[in-house]
């Protein structure tokens, strides 16, 4: 055989015999992974038959949606701290609510699609003459602070924390517990059955709307109903629950009834027991005037709420928001308003009178309602 052809047996021989070395050691990890996945030795990933081919890892639920801009909630915007919109809506079960939905919606702790639906189904415990749609059931039990709400929801986007459909199991029964979807049972209407608490939802609507709940269409909108309900002579002043019978013997003959007016004195148009009587019309929330000239010690009127609970959280919230009330102090004058209850007037000072007027001017220039006033002693 000649050099050069004995040469080229060579070369050819030493490429099988590394062809044969790669086939093998492939073939040895294709039976290591045959061992530890389960398919057939000597198949290539993806070509194996579509029975024997294992799912494709499951995707991870969406991530926490990004901070929305606030032109595209479905709340309106208002230039007030949450700290001051919670504490406006203190002693409003069904108010707050709403309020811990708008914020999860503001933090992108629950989708906007999502937060719209749920307002719009709901709103009739806030504006129920105008929506002629009864709200879910349930939602004046009490709500904890939206501090808290949105802490818990922010966990349940944690990966580290349970499986990803636990995770979304809990996040929709907590925010059905929150603000129940259209398909949840519904509640009747809460119209107001007298004057006295028609000028009580007159005065909530007001609050409902400072705190961004409502917009103000939707407020005047209610407001003229209500005025109208008011003003139709269908509403008593106020109105006295039925008293209760008195036990019968247990044997004892009906007695004959007799004949008499057709409405007994006392009771009113339907057989309810009551009687009429003028209020007079409370008081403004906002604190007195500054007396001319005077030189008592002032103060600067700027929230009326309706616990004092949450007077020393807003007042630090205030004071974030305007830096010049930080040499001020505060205190909490509560004000009997009669058939509205009682209110608490966040009151900063003590100042002068000229310095509580600039103050007060300032702030308000800003968005803030403030108010110069005297100082409680």
């Amino acid at each position: 055989m000649r050099p050069g052809s004995r040469l080229v047996v060579i070369t050819a021989l030493l490429a099988l015999t590394a062809g044969c070395t790669r086939l093998a050691e492939e073939m040895e990890t294709s039976r290591i992974e045959a061992d530890m996945t389960g398919r057939p030795a000597g198949v290539r990933p993806g070509l194996e038959p579509l029975q024997n081919r294992q799912p494709p890892p499951q995707a991870e639920p969406a991530e926490r949606p990004m901070i929305p801009p606030e032109s595209v909630l479905p709340f309106p915007t208002v230039g007030i701290p949450w700290a001051l919109a919670e504490a406006m809506l203190a002693g409003d079960p069904v108010a707050q609510h709403f309020f811990a939905l708008k914020r999860l919606a503001a933090r992108g702790l629950v989708p906007l699609d999502d937060a719209t639906a749920r307002r719009d189904d709901n709103l009739g415990a806030l504006l129920p003459l105008t929506r002629p749609h009864p709200p879910a059931a349930g939602l004046d039990r009490p709500v904890p602070p939206s501090d808290g709400v949105e802490q818990r929801f922010s966990q349940l986007y944690d990966k580290t924390r349970s499986t990803p459909q636990a995770r979304k199991a809990e996040r929709d029964f907590l925010l059905d517990g929150l603000m129940p979807p259209a398909t949840a049972p519904r509640a009747a209407l809460p119209v107001p059955a007298d004057q006295t608490a028609a000028r009580q939802s007159l005065a909530r609507l007001d609050r409902l709307k400072d705190a961004g709940l409502i917009t103000r269409p939707e407020r005047d909108e209610e407001a003229r109903e209500l005025q109208t309900l008011m003003g139709s002579g269908a509403l008593p002043e106020i109105l006295t629950a039925p008293l209760p019978p008195p036990p019968e013997p247990e044997i004892q003959k009906k007695p004959v009834k007799k004949a008499g007016p057709a409405r007994p004195a006392g009771r009113m148009e339907g057989g309810v027991r009551g009687r009429f009587e003028v209020i007079p019309s409370p008081p403004q929330l906002s604190a007195p005037k500054l007396p001319a000239g005077s030189n008592a010690p002032a103060g600067l009127h700027l929230l009326s709420m309706g616990t004092a609970a949450h007077a020393e959280k807003a007042f630090e919230a205030l004071k974030k928001e305007f830096p010049e009330l930080a040499p001020l102090s505060y205190k909490v004058s509560k004000a009997d308003l009669g058939d509205l209850g009682a209110t608490y007037r966040l009151i900063a000072g003590p100042t002068d009178s000229a310095t509580a007027e600039k103050l007060c001017a300032d702030i308000r220039a800003k968005g803030q309602t403030c108010q110069a006033t005297p100082f409680p002693q």
